[in-house]
């Protein structure tokens, strides 16, 4: 009796790790269980693809339920799969088309996981696997993340996704010939030990750093990050090359380098900085731009300027310069050439020695606006036969008291009178200045005009002729 009490005791005291025990083998039994149906779909979901690639609608596309059977059976996945987990999960396969290609994903959401089981699943599923993050997707061993905005799929948040890869998969190994170099990419770091690849057809590569590249057709495109290398290349010698991004910037900046090139074409040159030396035949260029402190750069033997050239703080050494246009000096300054400068100077005007004309109108406005049809503000309108626009000043070297004009012209008695009587009489909100320049002329020509109409009037006289 007594060794039959002591068995149950044992017995119940061992029976919650037994149990434990058996819950977790079931666990890993159903996990295992889970990935392996859903690596099933894969094969099954690329062949699909493949195959349907161009009937595809643009956009996001969704197989589940029958829809997801359907699809897929005929090209391998298993008769009367269910589309459901242990985990009660939903499997389900997301197709985003856009212009240049597809992303497919085989989308698990749902069930009773937890979120260290999803990880787990994750990870189990091996390279191709993720969680979102937002609306990034990144692999759950590394090595690569997609924006699945660009093919307008927000994904899931809570779901484990499994990217199919539509074209050959990363390899630790390069085949000697491929039909293709998307079916020979390398998930990792090729390091070389100072040793050359010769004679290669295609050579691709997300980033490199390379002591030299001599090749017939080079094409390197990238993000614009400011001073941040992505590339380092100690020499190029290429016959065709071509720097581009997706947006349009500019993929190639050259620093501590040159460049030596029959040709350049380039959205800019010296964005961020010292742009090296520079040598070419023909440029054509968007923008020149340097860092302040930076030292200069020389031009090809030709410029050619399609569209606008602004200068500040430059000196030009030129030995021929032709403008089939005008010049633009803005901001007062006026440009001046001869045979061996090209200069501008702060000075802003006419300098002549005589003027003949029947009005002299001068505003405050670039010739450039002038041209276009902007009058700007009048600085000084000189209109002998009309109503003159003068600008003022106070000099002290003027004394207006001292200007004696005739009275009347007809006046026998030589009377005279003072400018600040002819001021007040000619009516206005400018008030009497003894030092005011323009005063000074309109009382000068006040003067003059009466001596002329007396000088008139005494030879009418003389004549004599009685209606003078």
């Amino acid at each position: 009796m007594l060794q039959a009490l002591l068995s149950l005791s044992l017995v119940i005291a061992f029976m919650p790790f037994m149990a434990r025990k058996m819950l977790e083998r079931g666990r890993a039994t159903e996990m295992s269980a889970t990935a392996q149906q859903i690596r099933s779909v894969v094969p099954a979901a690329k062949l699909f693809v493949k195959d349907n690639s161009d009937s595809l609608v643009y956009g996001v596309t969704i197989f589940e339920k029958e829809k997801f059977s359907d699809a897929l059976e005929s090209f391998g996945l298993p008769i009367g799969f269910m589309p459901r987990t242990p985990f009660g999960q939903r499997i389900s396969l997301i197709a985003a088309k856009n212009n240049e290609e597809i992303l497919l994903l085989v989308r698990i959401e749902g069930g009773r996981m937890s979120p260290v089981e999803k990880a787990e699943l994750a990870m189990r599923l091996g390279f191709w696997a993720a969680e979102p993050d937002g609306k990034v997707l990144r692999g759950a061993t590394g090595g690569w993340e997609i924006d699945t905005e660009e093919f307008s799929y927000r994904p899931v948040s809570g779901s484990v996704y499994v990217r199919v890869p539509l074209t050959g998969e990363f390899s630790e190994l390069v085949s000697r010939k491929a039909k293709s170099m998307e079916d020979n990419r390398m998930h990792t770091d090729l390091i070389m030990g100072g040793r050359d690849i010769k004679n290669a057809k295609d050579v691709s590569a997300r980033q490199g750093d390379f002591k030299s590249v001599l090749s017939g057709d080079f094409v390197l495109s990238g993000i614009e990050d400011g001073r941040r290398f992505k590339n380092k290349f100690g020499e190029l010698k290429i016959r065709r090359a071509n720097f581009q991004t997706k947006d349009g910037g500019a993929a190639l900046n050259v620093t501590r380098g040159g460049i030596m090139a029959r040709s350049v074409s380039a959205p800019s040159i010296s964005r961020f900085g010292d742009p090296g030396n520079l040598f070419a035949d023909v440029i054509s260029v968007y923008d020149f731009s340097m860092s302040a402190g930076r030292t200069g750069f020389s031009g090809p033997p030709k410029w050619q300027v399609r569209e606008n050239a602004i200068f500040e703080n430059v000196t030009m050494n030129v030995e021929r310069i032709e403008v089939s246009g005008f010049i633009n000096a803005s901001r007062g300054q006026d440009v001046f050439m001869d045979e061996g400068d090209f200069t501008y100077s702060a000075r802003s005007g006419i300098e002549t020695n005589v003027v003949a004309a029947t009005n002299l109108t001068l505003r405050d406005q670039t010739s450039s606006a002038l041209l276009g049809g902007d009058p700007g503000p009048v600085i000084i309108d000189i209109r002998p036969a009309g109503v003159s626009v003068l600008p003022d000043a106070n000099v002290d070297g003027i004394n207006n008291d001292s200007i004696a004009i005739i009275m009347r012209a007809d006046d026998d008695s030589g009377a005279t009178t003072n400018c600040r009587n002819v001021i007040g009489s000619i009516g206005g909100e400018e008030s009497y200045n003894n030092n005011s320049l323009a005063q000074n002329i309109v009382c000068r020509y006040i003067f003059w005009q009466r001596l002329e109409q007396r000088i008139d009037l005494k030879k009418c006289l003389l004549e004599g002729n009685s209606k003078c």
